[in-house]
């Protein structure tokens, strides 16, 4: 009669808990610490609230935690010996998989619980949260352990896997890395948004954001708690994304042979793989190396890394330092040539990427701003419009003032085409190109300087107005008072009248840097606060050289 198939064992489960009881004993022991420490609040909602807001970055305690326990619990694959003896009793692969998989999920599951009814008596109410706490950590939980369980059916040795499971978690900041410090500077005008390299890196993203797991806790608080989104809707799909990890990390396992315990990586078309990204890695490491201290060796410093992190690589995968030989050279070359060409082709801008601009007939409409943030944007959809700023879009490209300081603001140009892309270019500021002094009279625009598209109705919407002078040092005189209040309807009408005949002049642009290159014996005399009916406030900075506003703002000051 054929023999049951089984895929659990009671023995190896009991003898993984009290093997591994050190370690599962110390992540319950901090973590009731930490329950101590971080939910320290008299208060139900209170504590409710911190538990929810704590639950996003506590997983980096299980992006270590889970590391330790898959190392532990696949130890075996990493010692010949062990190995060979524990695989010769009359059990199944699938079987040990399992119960290890079991073991793993518990050392979680059950500290967390006990954690959870510690809490339970303080939360009240709110009795319930202290279970969704511990289904979200368990959650997250099952990510790491499913990369951690993965790295080391790739592997042959503990440290191996760490470095596995390190590039697992961190590729994608390697790749934004790469990105934003190699290729992004040599796009002229292409802004790379790194949100989806985070996103796709659950540790950086769940330390980095504040997602929302109690939103009722959030609206009984006094204060409104922000969000960057739903994060059980992450969790649960990084969860997801954990179980798949688990049985591609099963389907290797039964393909191991177990005579490649010690081997560094022990799936054969991996290697090259660790290879490429180890390399880039200790590249990449070098290069923000040097940029700390601010040298002009980044790409030296660059290559001298990518040649370590190569010939380092090759060490760790052959085993031996005798790796100085014709093939590794070659596959360093191959290596950089293909890194250092594609940063060539990038700045030769081989695909148009840098040199595109739409088509007028292809463009709905065109927004502008300028400033660190685009706080406020000019938008037009008049053809006459479109075209000219198309034109001024072109001498930017042309000009290609790549070495203007980083920390001068930019020009935003955000194309809206027919079909619903968009396309947008970021352009940092040389105030001495044609392309500035072109689009200049833009920013002076009524409609970019009082933040509205309703000009007309502005100063219906005002609820009263602050007027200071601070150019005491420029005007001494004493019949000046420093600070009034304007609340008459008509004296609002007159001040906006005064400003929006400053735009139209081309005299009223915001920035003190842009204004100053064309207005070099001009400084500041005031600012006026507008109080809006919304709640709202806008401030504007007023100059000499605004003639209108400046002579208004002089006679009320006065009087």
């Amino acid at each position: 009669m054929k023999s049951r198939t089984s895929f659990f064992n009671k023995a190896v489960l009991r003898k993984d808990i009290t093997r591994f009881a050190p370690a599962w004993g110390l992540y319950l022991t901090a973590m009731l610490l930490l329950s101590l420490t971080l939910f320290a609040s008299d208060e139900d909602i209170y504590l409710a609230q911190i538990m929810g807001v704590t639950l996003g970055p506590l997983s980096i305690v299980n992006f270590g935690y889970a590391l330790v326990v898959a190392a532990l619990l696949f130890g075996d694959l990493f010692n010949s010996r062990l190995c060979n003896a524990l695989h010769a009793m009359p059990m199944r692969r699938e079987g040990w998989f399992v119960t290890h998989l079991s073991s793993g999920m518990l050392f979680s599951v059950v500290p967390n619980l006990i954690v959870s009814l510690f809490l339970l008596p303080r939360l009240g109410q709110y009795w319930y949260v202290s279970f969704i706490w511990a289904g979200g950590m368990t959650l997250t939980y099952l990510f790491f352990f499913g990369a951690a369980t993965l790295a080391a059916m790739c592997t042959g040795s503990r440290f191996a896997m760490t470095l596995v499971y390190g590039l697992i978690n961190f590729l994608s900041i390697l790749a934004m890395w790469i990105v934003q410090y190699l290729y992004e500077p040599l796009l002229y005008g292409i802004e790379i948004d790194p949100m989806p390299f985070v996103f796709c890196s659950p540790v950086s993203y769940l330390c980095t954001h504040e997602l929302e797991f109690l939103p009722f806790a959030n609206r009984i608080l006094s204060y409104a708690y922000h969000s960057d989104g739903n994060g059980w809707t992450y969790l649960i799909g990084i969860a997801l994304i954990g179980v798949m990890m688990l049985t591609v990390a099963l389907i290797l396992y039964r393909q191991r042979h177990l005579e490649s315990a010690g081997d560094f990586i022990t799936v054969r078309f991996l290697s090259p793989v660790f290879l490429v990204l180890y390399t880039l890695a200790a590249g990449m490491a070098l290069f923000l190396f040097s940029r700390l201290f601010n040298t002009e060796q980044d790409y030296l410093f660059l290559a001298v890394g990518i040649a370590a992190g190569f010939f380092t690589g090759s060490m760790l995968l052959q085993r031996t330092i005798r790796v100085f030989k014709p093939a590794t050279f070659v596959g360093l070359a191959v290596t950089a040539v293909v890194l250092f060409g594609s940063l060539g082709l990038t700045r030769l801008d081989v695909l148009g990427i840098v040199r595109y601009t739409p088509k007028a007939d292809t463009v709905k409409s065109v927004s502008i701003s300028y400033g660190s943030t685009s706080e406020w944007a000019y938008t037009t959809e008049d053809d006459a419009e479109i075209r000219e700023l198309i034109d001024i879009h072109q001498e930017f490209i042309g000009e290609r003032h790549m070495d203007a300081p980083v920390w001068f603001n930019s020009i935003y140009m955000t194309y809206t085409l027919d079909n619903g892309n968009t396309v947008t270019r970021r352009y940092r500021m040389n105030f001495d190109a044609q392309a500035a002094v072109d689009l200049a009279p833009w920013f002076s625009k009524a409609e970019f300087v009082l933040h509205t598209e309703d000009v007309a109705g502005f100063a219906d919407r005002v609820k009263y107005v602050e007027l200071e002078n601070y150019s005491d040092k420029y005007y001494p005189d004493t019949s000046i008072e420093p600070f009034q209040l304007v609340e008459e309807r008509e004296e609002i009408r007159d001040l906006v009248d005064a400003i929006i005949a400053d735009c139209e002049a081309g005299r009223m642009i915001q920035d003190h840097e842009y204004y100053s290159t064309f207005s070099a014996d001009d400084h500041t005399y005031g600012y006026i606060n507008f109080h809006m009916e919304n709640g709202t406030n806008l401030v504007l900075n007023v100059w000499t050289s605004n003639v209108s506003t400046y002579l208004w703002m002089q006679e009320h000051l006065r009087n």
